[in-house]
């Protein structure tokens, strides 16, 4: 799988996970940035992105543009529309 692809998975996955939580009453569905996600959960863990996850091995770079998109994914409400 080629970078852009597996950001995109992992970003996919993220949100399917944050979704879940809030389905599950853990995270609020108004949750608007991961800093806020942390105050529930441990935000580092979604997506395999922990060190022990199937996606641990991922660049700096890629983490980053991981979070800038999951970021704005939350700033926009995707939350409260439920579209991952």
């Amino acid at each position: 799988m080629g970078t852009q692809a597996r950001i995109e998975d992992i970003v996919r996955r993220y949100k399917a996970e944050v979704l879940a939580d809030i389905e599950d009453g853990i995270v609020p569905p108004d949750v608007a940035t991961i800093e806020e996600l942390h105050d529930y959960v441990d935000a580092n863990t979604y997506a395999g992105l922990c060190d022990d996850g199937e996606n641990a091995d991922i660049a700096p770079d890629d983490l980053i543009a991981v979070q800038d998109r999951v970021e704005a994914w939350l700033a926009a409400g995707g939350t409260t529309t439920r579209t991952a």
